[in-house]
């Protein structure tokens, strides 16, 4: 059985304003084993934004896809990036599983 989960990590402040998005993370579940396949983190929240990919499940190195650079409200950064995956989740999956040699 295969799963899939959107996950992610932010910091807050005492208002519960998003001040830095850790991690954003697409991740397959394959033999009960979560694997990421792209995260998006937010470098010391100063409104860079890389998306990181994996390209196989062999291997574990990530490449940098895209630099992003955001300014105003992170809380909408959050729904960009989780809207984003949301699009992109079957292609990003397919090719994963094809580069993996699961298809």
């Amino acid at each position: 059985m295969r799963l899939d989960r959107i996950s992610f990590s932010v910091l807050q402040n005492s208002r519960r304003e998003i001040k830095r998005i850790e991690n954003v993370s697409y991740d397959i579940n394959i033999n009960d084993e979560w694997i990421g396949i792209v995260r998006y983190d937010d470098h010391d929240g100063k409104g860079i934004l890389h998306r990181h990919s994996r390209l196989s499940i062999e291997r574990r190195d990530e490449v940098v896809e895209s630099l992003y650079w955001l300014t105003g409200d992170k809380n909408h950064h959050l729904t960009q990036i989780c809207d984003e995956i949301r699009e992109g989740y079957q292609n990003l999956k397919d090719k994963f599983l094809k580069n993996s040699g699961l298809d």
